[in-house]
């Protein structure tokens, strides 16, 4: 069984480089991955591209 890793990722106001960043984690190949990110107050459009991007991948996740 794989160790859990855990990668957070701080996040303000970078909303031209959060997807890629994001991108990069998930494809690791890790099944026990836990992904937080913590957007400070953002003004720019990072927390949408953080919405989108997990739950994208919650959708994938859940298929069978």
């Amino acid at each position: 069984q794989e160790p859990m890793i855990s990668v957070i990722v701080p996040v303000y106001n970078m909303a031209g480089y959060v997807e890629k960043c994001l991108d990069s984690i998930l494809s690791a190949d890790c099944k026990s991955l836990e992904l937080i990110v913590v957007d400070d107050g953002s003004t720019d459009e990072s927390l949408i591209t953080i919405l989108m991007i997990t739950a994208m991948n919650l959708i994938a996740d859940s298929s069978p």
